[in-house]
């Protein structure tokens, strides 16, 4: 997967169950803005996935993570999973 997709993040939806998930992964509402907001490179997500859009990028730490978001039809992006990035996602991030 090496197509990277410019996109506009500006809007989340966050509901308690998805806040719960990506937290336990140590994904707060403030990395992802900090991700988001930084500058994170977009790509597809697998077909078989949940979200629609996989996001990688330094967090204000300039630790990588590595997000996973759906797209919602009214244009909010909603979180699916987060996790600190692996070492072949930022090799991806690298690269392109």
């Amino acid at each position: 997967m090496t197509n990277e997709e410019s996109l506009d993040f500006e809007d989340f939806q966050w509901d308690a169950r998805v806040e719960s998930h990506v937290r336990g992964r140590g994904l707060t509402p403030t990395v992802l803005h900090a991700v988001v907001t930084g500058s994170p490179k977009a790509f597809p997500n697998k077909e078989s996935g949940r979200g629609t859009h996989m996001v990688i990028g330094p967090d204000r730490r300039s630790r990588f993570w590595t997000i996973i978001l759906l797209q919602a039809r009214n244009g909010r992006w909603r979180p699916i999973t987060g996790w600190p990035s692996k070492a072949k996602e930022i090799a991806l991030y690298k690269e392109t």
